[in-house]
């Protein structure tokens, strides 16, 4: 009656939240007339929607949101598990506190070959304290087409500097490309991109 072929198939929709519970509970009881229901909130969006540019076990319209604690962006290897009531929550394959979670809700997830969405990353600089060395660093993100989002710069007494950005990036290769860049400015000793 659902056109889903296997019963399987009719788990999967339910699942997905394609077909409603409530719809197949009335077809196997024989209801015809739908009982109205209170609005609800909708945990997944049509594809078209989509701008996460994750697929959650093969499927693009599924709702997703991304984990502070590692905050992944398109080229990380990813895995994600199922929350209550808000998706499923991508983590970075190797974040500390994905393994603290229940395998049981583990779930298969990737990108897409087209996911554009920014993604806010922290980066951190440590370098020699030196006049005109910061202007260097930010001139060298944003030459690369990348918005800084926020700056937070601290020196010592030993003449060292530690340069912390929130800056927005598309991929993996983009930020490897600008820290790559950054590492070869004369007085950096260090750059690394930051995980919570």
């Amino acid at each position: 009656r659902h056109g889903r072929g296997s019963p399987d198939d009719l788990l999967a929709a339910v699942g997905y939240g394609r077909v409603a519970a409530q719809d197949v509970v009335r077809g196997i009881r024989g209801v015809e007339e739908p009982v109205p229901e209170a609005p609800r909130r909708r945990l997944f969006r049509k594809a078209r929607e989509s701008t996460s540019g994750i697929r959650v076990g093969g499927q693009p319209d599924v709702l997703v949101r991304f984990a502070k604690c590692c905050a992944p962006i398109p080229g990380d290897e990813v895995t994600g598990f199922v929350t209550r009531g808000r998706g499923v929550t991508v983590h970075l394959k190797d974040c500390p506190k994905a393994f603290e979670l229940d395998p049981a809700r583990r779930i298969d997830v990737e990108w897409e070959d087209t996911a554009q969405a920014l993604r806010r990353i922290k980066m951190r600089v440590r370098s020699h304290d030196r006049p005109g060395l910061l202007a260097t660093v930010t001139k060298t993100i944003s030459a690369r087409g990348i918005n800084i989002g926020a700056a937070r710069v601290t020196t010592s007494r030993d003449q060292l500097a530690e340069q912390t950005f929130d800056v927005w990036v598309s991929d993996v290769k983009s930020l490897n490309a600008v820290m790559k860049e950054i590492s070869r400015i004369k007085g950096v000793l260090s750059v690394e991109r930051l995980r919570s």
